[in-house]
């Protein structure tokens, strides 16, 4: 995929996690030197999400840019060029969870985080982001300066759906890179945010027009893997090429934007709306007659109509939002609108601790089993959780 941006002589391998995670490449770019990290979930079904073991290929990673950042120039983090990309992996988040594993999965992503802003004044860190991509799969490429995308991404931090915050310092790195209504818009709303969009807020730096993906409705699926791969590979290529280009310019884009996703009334507005319980409960209320009335052992086609519907409704409405997880986001704005860019930008590490306490503490909640719930119940009642 990288083969003709330098000799395989020019490119070594630098680390290689044993559980198939992270891969870390030193590459030759011009007369600079850098390195790909390349993260990406060895189980197709987790849809790329950062586990534990992931978490721990990916400190294993940094660790080794720390040690050689006097030799470095830039680090380059990517994944796969893929549809969907999921954040952390929910399933370790449901049910009766494991309160202090999860705590300290927050905080090693946080301090991860803080590591790799650590790194900048050493080397240009960019990242690429392609997809849909939920919670931690925005957070992650957070950590680094830049971002680089196509103009089919959509980002957003689909936490306070599932009644928890992002803990990666998520809308933490909004308010920094781009502006404190961009973080709340994104932090509140869960609301996916697109290419364009994201480039007037400066939360991307490029968007690269990729070719079209190919229709797959039209495609015989023998030969559907074949053709997605051969797509996929054309598009990462463009966008590891448009990231390299970016890595070797030394420029600083921590300059935020003046562009807004929505005014304060707006937004204001739309979370009110949808912290409000009676539209959820009266529509998980029609859902259940629904699927009463298909009986003890409804068809598998049936579930997938009403699921459909479900899904349609649910975009109508706009997803339930937590109260709780809105409130907590809330507070935080509230701290950092009182603080300088300086001085936010000092107690980095405090603020990002503060935000992945928040997510902790939240875990505890009814709410977060509900919101879990919602994603990984076969039950369609379930998915629709109402906050009350």
């Amino acid at each position: 995929m990288v083969a003709d941006m330098q000799s395989s002589a020019e490119r070594s391998t630098l680390y290689k996690g044993d559980a198939g995670y992270v891969r870390l490449e030193k590459v030759i770019r011009g007369t600079k030197s850098g390195t790909l990290l390349r993260y990406s979930n060895p189980d197709p079904k987790k849809l790329h999400a950062v586990d534990s073991t992931g978490m721990a290929e990916l400190e294993q990673a940094v660790a080794i840019l720390e040690d050689n950042k006097e030799e470095l120039d830039f680090c380059v983090f990517y994944g796969d060029y893929d549809p969907i990309h999921a954040g952390a992996d929910i399933t370790e988040f449901s049910g009766d969870c494991d309160y202090a594993a999860i705590d300290r999965h927050l905080l090693r992503g946080t301090d991860l985080d803080i590591r790799v802003k650590h790194l900048w004044p050493y080397l240009n860190t960019v990242s690429i982001v392609c997809g849909d991509r939920y919670g931690g799969s925005v957070e992650w490429p957070l950590f680094a300066e830049r971002i680089v995308c196509d103009q089919h991404t959509r980002l957003q931090f689909s936490e306070v759906h599932l009644g928890i915050v992002p803990g990666w310092n998520g809308v933490l790195n909004v308010f920094l890179k781009s502006n404190a209504a961009n973080a709340a818009y994104m932090g509140l709303t869960g609301n996916p945010v697109g290419a364009h969009q994201l480039r007037k807020a400066n939360l991307v730096q490029a968007v690269i027009n990729t070719p079209e993906p190919p229709d797959r409705r039209e495609i015989p699926p023998e030969t559907w893997p074949a053709m997605w791969a051969a797509h996929a590979g054309q598009c990462q290529h463009m966008l590891i090429n448009a990231a390299l280009e970016l890595a070797v310019r030394d420029e600083d884009h921590l300059n935020g934007s003046e562009f807004e996703l929505a005014t304060a009334a707006e937004l204001d507005e739309l979370v009110t709306a949808r912290m409000n319980p009676a539209a959820y409960a009266a529509l998980r209320e029609e859902i259940a007659a629904q699927l009463a009335d298909l009986g003890d052992a409804p068809d598998k086609e049936d579930l997938k109509a009403l699921t459909k519907e479900i899904n349609k409704r649910l975009a109508e409405l706009g997803k339930p939002l937590a109260p709780a997880a809105v409130g907590g986001l809330r507070e935080l704005f509230a701290k950092w609108r009182t603080m300088t860019f300086g001085e936010l930008v000092g107690s980095f590490p405090a603020e990002a601790h503060a935000e992945a306490k928040l997510c902790g503490d939240l875990m505890h909640t009814e709410h977060r089993r509900r919101g879990i719930n919602a994603v990984l119940s076969r039950n369609p009642v379930d998915r629709v959780p109402v906050f009350d």
